[in-house]
């Protein structure tokens, strides 16, 4: 065998090797060479607009922030993280969204307060079609009803829209005592202005704005919300349980009871 034939067999054996590694193939494998973050991109100093290109990244000591450290100015630019334009756009709307939640609820329970005393308003007085008589309200199956479905669902709603208050049992007594005296409120105005059903004759013991079935409505009713309060969180978490995936409710369900957590309240606080 000559030259020639010795280098024909090597460029022979050779071709598909080369092949290989244009085509990526598996008889040899081409590792590409990795470029750290800040060296592919032009990245600049926020505070002074030195080029932080391909320089090295630090470790803050008093953080675990991975960052630059600009050699011109000396600042500290995380990186990984939201530039300040992005952070400032964010907080607008951060900012609008809590404002618009603020609006709804306001409006939730002061129309419902609202509500209330057209609920007392309305139902003073009863009237029995039987005698065609009228008088102060007393406690049926159609008023117990009434109220008590009203109140569940005040109650459930409003807890839910609470949930920054940690005690249930806090939340239901205020909120029983708040839709009580707006009730009261719609008594006190049905019986002051008079109006009655037509032109029956009214006992004057009907006349006082509290009276015992006036009284046994309102303590149905701040019961229902009390009672309603109390079950609403377990009543929530069952339903996100039952219809939601497993880690969506559960990053829920965290996330809602970090509402009422001091110490994540502290750290938010905390937070830039």
């Amino acid at each position: 065998m000559d030259d020639n034939d010795s280098m024909t067999t090597t460029a022979t054996e050779d071709a598909p090797r080369a092949a290989s590694i244009r085509t990526g193939g598996t008889s040899a494998s081409v590792v590409k060479q990795r470029i750290p973050f800040g060296a592919e991109l032009p990245i600049f100093c926020e505070r002074c607009g030195y080029s932080l290109n391909a320089l090295p990244q630090v470790r803050c000591e008093h953080c675990t922030v991975l960052q630059f450290h600009c050699p011109e100015c000396g600042h500290h630019q995380p990186i990984n993280t939201l530039r300040p334009a992005m952070q400032r756009t964010l907080g607008r709307m951060r900012a609008w969204a809590v404002g618009v939640i603020a609006f709804m609820k306001l409006n939730w329970f002061g129309w419902h307060l609202f509500f209330w005393v057209l609920m007392g308003h309305e139902w003073a007085f009863s009237y029995n079609y039987r005698t065609q008589s009228s008088g102060a309200l007393q406690p049926s199956f159609e008023a117990v009803l009434a109220f008590s479905i009203y109140a569940t669902v005040i109650g459930f709603f409003s807890r839910l829209l609470l949930l920054r208050w940690r005690s249930g049992a806090l939340v239901g007594v205020v909120l029983g005592a708040a839709f009580s005296m707006a009730l009261i409120l719609g008594f006190h105005w049905r019986v002051t202005g008079r109006q009655y059903y037509g032109n029956n004759v009214i006992n004057p013991a009907d006349l006082v704005v509290m009276t015992s079935g006036r009284a046994l409505m309102t303590a149905v009713t701040f019961g229902v919300i009390l009672a309603t309060a109390l079950a609403a969180w377990p009543i929530w978490v069952g339903f996100v349980r039952v219809v939601m995936p497993e880690r969506a409710g559960t990053a829920l369900l965290e996330w809602q009871r970090s509402l009422s957590d001091p110490l994540e309240k502290a750290r938010e606080s905390d937070r830039p």
